[in-house]
């Protein structure tokens, strides 16, 4: 039979079974001391024994014990005597994990080397009941050394491996893969429902009662698990392949259910995350189609002339482009994806306007970020205004000057575009062409907000007021 560091079961065989009278599933999750009590000198020898293999990580032996255990009347005690050896189970680390006892009962020899009268024959008898306790053992402990072999190749997979035993499914052996996906919780010598309480309601549960119950294997891919992955931290999701696959005794009766399964969390996540993108992706392209099928339809009623009408759709388009390569750079390099710095989408809009050293160009405000619906707003806006300052404003001249400033609160976002240097403006403009219209849509209908207008002698003034949480759109 095989111990845990707290000396609760966690196998045994057959003829361990029949030896003390006991049911597998009478053993498994119990301390031998509480299923075989005994507070003589018997029982000290057999817990020090134990714990010696415990803390020295190596085999130790009862030669000879005098142990009673309860009759199978449950009304009394059957005298009995036993050899025991005890040896230790190893992790990677060196560890003891596990203590398996060996146990020949001895009962009998003991008696006839007792008898007041001893026949010839029984010389034989007791030689050879000697033998064959000394081949079992040799043979156990050549068993053991293959189940170690077996154990540390299970141990070291790179997927998870348990191993469950009867119909309650008792944790029996666990390797370091499945320890490490539950948060290294002590699960061997429990029963998955106490070992693992969180999966109640998830389904696991009754999957494994129908492996052990139908004797027919259960696969999932990509299966969705709720569970507390750190010691004491909260509850997460997780994604895994997994087959639970029953486990047959030598009589065809299923004892238990071998558990494999395969952590598939970030491949899981990694290919929701491009779906998302694809999603996104589609949407943004048709929004683009959009405005630029509206850019064409507007431009073609206001120009007067194929060439001006080239000429106003290019800047126009090249706008669009900017904020849309801004906004699709961003997405591929940044974990906040297609979000980008207002700063930085006014600088590539006016950089055509404006010489290599920025003189004419003040750009000031706090840092914002937009997202990309934000973004192609506020850039056609910009190339618009940058646009009328260059034919019309500020910019039509050499002394003129810009800026572009901009300030947040907890609720707003306000922007105020100033030139001064330009011709000056004698009266008010007449009714706004397609490019105003275009801005004030921008602001107004795609924004929320509010674009204003004013025109003093010394240049245009523009002001931009939207809600700030539409600015992560």
């Amino acid at each position: 039979m095989v111990l845990d560091p707290q000396l609760r079961y966690v196998a045994a065989n057959p003829a361990y079974c029949k030896a003390t009278g006991k049911s597998l599933d009478a053993l498994l999750g119990n301390c031998i001391f509480d299923i075989f009590p005994n507070d003589g000198p018997a029982g000290r020898d057999l817990r020090d024994s134990l714990n010696r293999v415990l803390r020295s990580g190596k085999a130790d032996t009862l030669a000879h014990i005098h142990y009673a255990i309860p009759n199978a009347k449950g009304d009394g005690f059957d005298d009995r005597y036993w050899t025991a050896i005890h040896f230790p189970i190893h992790d990677e680390e060196g560890t003891v994990t596990h203590v398996v006892q060996n146990t020949v009962d001895v009962t009998e020899l003991h008696r006839l080397r007792r008898s007041t009268f001893v026949p010839f024959r029984t010389v034989g008898l007791e030689t050879a009941l000697i033998r064959r306790a000394q081949e079992a053992e040799e043979a156990q402990k050549a068993l053991l050394e293959e189940n170690n072999d077996f154990r540390r190749l299970f141990n070291q997979a790179p997927g998870m491996i348990a191993v469950l035993s009867g119909p309650e499914h008792v944790f029996t052996f666990v390797n370091e893969a499945y320890t490490r996906f539950v948060g290294r919780r002590n699960l061997v010598g429990k029963p998955v429902r106490k070992a693992l309480p969180e999966l109640s309601g998830q389904g696991f549960y009754e999957m494994l009662d129908s492996v052990y119950q139908t004797r027919e294997p259960i696969s999932r891919e990509a299966a969705r698990i709720v569970l507390q992955q750190e010691k004491g931290g909260p509850e997460s999701e997780a994604f895994l392949d997994f087959t639970y696959h029953p486990i047959f005794d030598s009589a065809d009766q299923v004892t238990g259910v071998f558990v494999q399964g395969l952590d598939r969390t970030e491949s899981v996540k990694s290919a929701r995350g491009r779906e998302l993108l694809l999603r996104e992706l589609n949407h943004r392209v048709k929004n683009l189609f959009s405005v630029a099928i509206s850019m064409v339809t507007m431009t073609a009623r206001n120009a007067s002339t194929p060439k001006e009408m080239a000429g106003i759709l290019t800047g126009r388009l090249s706008a669009l482009s900017h904020a849309h390569g801004m906004v699709m750079n961003d997405a591929g390099s940044d974990a906040d994806g297609g979000r980008i710095a207002f700063h930085d989408l006014v600088e590539r809009i006016m950089a055509p306007h404006v010489d290599a050293e920025g003189s004419r160009m003040k750009i000031e405000g706090p840092s914002i970020v937009l997202g990309s619906k934000a973004a192609t707003s506020m850039a056609l806006v910009i190339h618009e205004m940058a646009t009328n300052a260059a034919k019309y404003g500020a910019l039509s001249t050499s002394e003129g000057r810009i800026s572009v400033e901009w300030e947040t609160d907890s609720d707003a976002f306000r922007l105020n575009w100033k030139e001064t240097g330009g011709p000056k403006i004698r009266s008010t403009p007449e009714p706004s062409g397609f490019g105003s219209r275009l801005a004030k849509i921008s602001v107004e209908g795609q924004l929320g907000g509010k674009l204003e207008f004013a025109w003093p002698p010394e240049g245009a003034q523009v002001t931009i007021a939207f809600p700030l949480k539409n600015a992560a759109l």
